[in-house]
């Protein structure tokens, strides 16, 4: 919980092919060498707009990042079912293997 909220860190990628979405990831996420991405997911805005949920787009730590707000914050089943709602309009990608040594 950020803020007295529950939030959920994404980052925009239009505009960005794959090699720009992994080097976002290892400028940001994996930037302090304790994190490193093995995967992704991408997808519509729309589909976590439509799942009730919205978007702080604070630009912090970059200028492309948000964060998914409106979360239930008392009942986890809720916010399960809201994860459901967008999810299956999200694309899994494992990372490619050259970029495994990043």
């Amino acid at each position: 919980m950020i803020n007295g909220r529950l939030e959920t860190s994404v980052y925009r990628t239009s505009g960005l092919d794959r090699l720009g979405n992994w080097n976002l990831i290892q400028s940001t996420f994996e930037s302090g060498g304790k994190n490193r991405a093995v995967a992704r997911a991408y997808g519509p805005a729309k589909a976590i707009l439509n799942a009730g949920l919205t978007f702080d787009a604070d630009g912090k730590p970059h200028p492309r990042h948000a964060n998914v707000i409106g979360w239930d914050p008392l009942e986890k089943h809720v916010r399960k079912q809201q994860a459901v709602n967008f999810v299956s309009a999200f694309t899994f990608e494992m990372r490619p293997a050259e970029r495994a040594e990043l």
